[in-house]
């Protein structure tokens, strides 16, 4: 795949500001949060899609954690709700420890890289944003077919909180996340389905479909628990990007390894693409049309000078440093 000459493909990956960040969080299992909404009087959806800003699924679509953060969204939180969020003893803190680094490391990812580099002009905004960014994280071995499902629910979810105004549009996106199960596996070993060629095909076939298709039998599928209700196609209102650990904007022949082809995969433009694990990012399409083709090009020739400058040996260097040096909710390092 060639990159567009003067052109990024277009998603701005960011992070929540340092007060967000700061904030104390809330794991809980979806139990739990059954229990929470019931007690509270208020729909187990739109607690979760206005509170949560990281949802985990491990083995099907319905969701096995929710991180609940109270700084989203200051009128629907209410103080008394923490006594109900306090950890229980069904929670499975190794697993929330893991899918936290997975979250931690796309958060790093977005304000320590691509922020930093000002890879993505509206970066800045997302990341002064309380409540832009949305992760949902899937256990690689529910495949692509279930990224798919959420993509397409995360883009319906996107959709109505931005036509709501619980999200400005301007700085909302969300993030589905394929994590290795077993986080000792060796950095950038994908599981099946998840090495770069599998996925960056998947990827484009989606985009197109999301495009072309008649989205409305979907679209009731997903807003059946939302106030807003889509009248296009998703395609027509999101649009959706691919990034990869083992990011290669030029194409080449796996089966035959040549100097020329090694060259390929080290080449600077590549960290443009480049994620702690495969990822698809979602933003509303009026934000970026809005911006106009003046905007994308100058943005793709800043892109592709600053990197190049860069050059590949400092930006691995640079890329690891300030990525995978991180955090979780506590402080603690990872």
């Amino acid at each position: 795949m060639e990159r567009p000459s003067g052109a990024t493909r277009f998603s701005c990956p960011s992070s929540t500001n340092q007060e967000v960040q700061s904030a104390p969080t809330f794991w809980v299992t979806s139990e739990e949060l059954d229990r929470i909404s019931h007690e509270i009087h208020i729909q187990k959806n739109e607690f979760a899609s206005i509170l949560a800003d990281t949802v985990y699924y491990n083995n099907s679509l319905e969701p096995a954690l929710y991180r609940i953060n109270p700084g989203r969204d200051d009128e629907m939180w209410n103080q008394n709700y923490i006594s109900l969020l306090e950890p229980k003893q069904n929670l499975d803190v190794t697993l929330m420890h893991k899918v936290e680094k997975v979250a931690s490391l796309t958060y790093n990812w977005c304000s320590n890289f691509v922020q930093t580099l000002n890879l993505c002009p509206w970066a800045k905004l997302s990341i002064q944003s309380k409540n832009s960014i949305k992760i949902h994280i899937l256990n690689q071995r529910m495949g692509l077919e279930n990224m798919e499902h959420l993509v397409r629910k995360g883009a319906l979810e996107l959709m109505d909180l931005t036509e709501r105004g619980k999200v400005d549009e301007n700085s909302g996106i969300t993030f589905v996340v394929a994590m290795l199960y077993d986080e000792d596996v060796e950095l950038g070993v994908q599981g099946r389905d998840f090495d770069f060629e599998t996925f960056y095909n998947f990827s484009t076939d989606l985009e197109d479909r999301l495009l072309n298709e008649d989205d409305v039998d979907m679209n009731e599928l997903y807003c059946t628990n939302m106030q807003y209700t889509p009248v296009s196609s998703i395609g027509d209102e999101v649009i959706i990007a691919p990034f990869h650990p083992e990011w290669r904007w030029n194409s080449f022949d796996t089966q035959e390894t040549t100097q020329q082809n090694l060259d390929l995969q080290d080449e600077p433009l590549n960290f443009e693409k480049k994620s702690p694990f495969p990822t698809i990012s979602m933003v509303r399409s009026k934000v970026v049309f809005d911006a106009g083709e003046e905007t994308t090009r100058r943005i793709g020739i800043h892109n592709e000078r600053i990197l190049s400058e860069m050059g590949s040996t400092t930006l691995e260097e640079f890329y690891k440093q300030n990525v995978y040096t991180c955090k979780n909710s506590q402080g603690d390092a990872m």
